[in-house]
């Protein structure tokens, strides 16, 4: 079938067609972890909850009183930005995301939850595939691809 954001699918089942969410493109991605200004200082693995992922943080960040940040790829067994849900609502509030790894579906299975995560853009790969944000233990890539049909996350944004 025809490529479309998951953010259009969304607004369209879910918000009556308006068209506030959408899907972060390939080059968005890539911007946050490769690109922008300091990028390998504004993200690092961490914990939120006992769940594994990775934490960006906003171009203009100051770091809660009280709290510590370290960034890059990390083994999980060893991550260094450990947050209880209070820890962690101090973060986001301070413009901190976290994405889960939330491993991916195929079928009905879900594999390697708290130990991977992909999480889809809104840029066509191929036919067959789109690009996606891929990471587990200790390693990254912002501009990876997968096919279609892989159940991948997803992170809305406005």
């Amino acid at each position: 079938g025809a490529f479309r954001d998951w953010g259009e699918v969304a607004n369209a089942a879910n918000l009556g067609g308006r068209n506030d969410w959408r899907t972060l493109t390939k080059d968005e991605w890539n911007y946050l972890f490769v690109s922008r200004p300091a990028a390998a200082e504004k993200y690092g693995y961490g914990s939120v909850d006992g769940k594994n992922g990775v934490i960006i943080l906003p171009d203009e960040w100051t770091l809660p009183d009280g709290l510590e940040f370290t960034p890059g790829e990390s083994e999980w067994a060893n991550v260094a930005n450990v947050y209880d849900i209070d820890r962690w609502m101090k973060m986001e509030k301070a413009g901190a995301i976290f994405l889960p790894a939330a491993g991916w579906r195929t079928g009905t299975k879900v594999s390697y939850a708290n130990s991977d995560g992909n999480y889809w853009s809104a840029t066509y790969y191929s036919s067959v595939s789109a690009y996606d944000v891929y990471f587990f233990d200790s390693y990254l890539k912002a501009e990876h691809s997968s096919t279609r049909r892989s159940g991948r996350s997803v992170r809305l944004v406005r």
